[in-house]
């Protein structure tokens, strides 16, 4: 009787135990469950957020694309806009230089160049070569003629002492025959104007300035670093009919006359070094002092 009393409670209370924990059991997962579906939701949230950071995140990269793209353009049309004014501004700049340029021409087409001289100098034949655009001869009898003016026939050159006490009168004479029969093309002040353009200073060395210059005239050239003699420079030319403006009167700087054959030679050093740039520098202060 004893044992299937036991059997009977202890069942019973065996079956309620296991159900105790099957309950338990399921609590946990449920639990669990729970948790891992608050992770996952926190999981979309933070994702859905990540998104929308993302989108945002594009929108501003847009929105500063669109403001790079609109700053460019602007910058753009600045750009041309100060182009456009910058090249109307050269243009009435040329059209200007170009109408004085004219009016000098015309102005010049109907001077009459009064040969004067301080020194008794016969200027009618060098007259005559500049109306003729016989160029090469008309050079050189220039130089016989300062060379004469100066007193230095003997020693072929002019050095800076006979320069400054060269006659304004002969300077002046020289340098109207040379710009009015060459249509403002040579002459002393023509030169002395485009060594002004390119940057120089009378009375101030620059070797790299002489050289940008002398390739504008055609004496130098900058690519291989050749300097022409006179006879080279007069070859090339054609005797000067293709000379390049403001390359005339050349022969003073270009070459000279030696005392020992009396003819004229050819010194690439005259250019090369100082020497023919202070010859040239000299004659253009003479020149400026000259017109005042």
């Amino acid at each position: 009787p004893c044992t299937c009393f036991l059997i009977i409670f202890y069942l019973p209370l065996r079956a309620e135990c296991g159900l105790e924990a099957d309950k338990q059991r399921l609590a946990r997962e449920q639990q669990k469950a729970e948790s891992e579906r608050q992770q996952l939701q926190r999981a979309e949230w933070e994702a859905q957020a990540a998104r929308e950071q993302l989108q945002q995140s594009e929108a501003e990269k847009q929105r500063l694309a669109n403001e790079l793209q609109r700053a460019t353009a602007e910058k753009k049309r600045q750009v041309k806009a100060a182009r456009e004014d910058q090249g109307k501004v050269e243009q009435a700049r040329r059209e200007k230089a170009e109408r004085e340029s004219e009016l000098q021409k015309q102005q010049l087409q109907h001077q009459k160049i009064e040969l004067r001289s301080a020194k008794g100098i016969d200027y009618r034949e060098l007259e005559k070569l500049l109306k003729n655009q016989e160029w090469r001869k008309a050079d050189e009898l220039t130089v016989k003629h300062m060379l004469k003016v100066a007193n230095r026939e003997k020693e072929g050159w002019l050095d800076t002492e006979h320069i400054e006490a060269f006659p304004c009168e002969d300077l002046r004479t020289i340098d109207q025959l040379w710009v009015h029969y060459s249509n403002s093309k040579f002459g002393l002040s023509i030169q002395k104007k485009l060594w002004l353009e390119c940057g120089g200073e009378i009375g101030k060395y620059d070797h790299e300035l002489w050289k940008k210059f002398a390739a504008k005239v055609g004496w130098y050239h900058p690519q291989n670093n050749y300097w022409r003699t006179y006879t080279k420079f007069m070859n090339d030319t054609q005797n000067a009919r293709n000379a390049l403006p403001a390359s005339l009167p050349s022969g003073m700087v270009l070459g000279w006359k030696t005392k020992m054959l009396r003819t004229w030679k050819d010194v690439t050093v005259v250019w090369r070094w100082k020497r023919g740039y202070w010859l040239f520098s000299s004659l253009a202060q003479r020149l400026v002092n000259c017109n005042g």
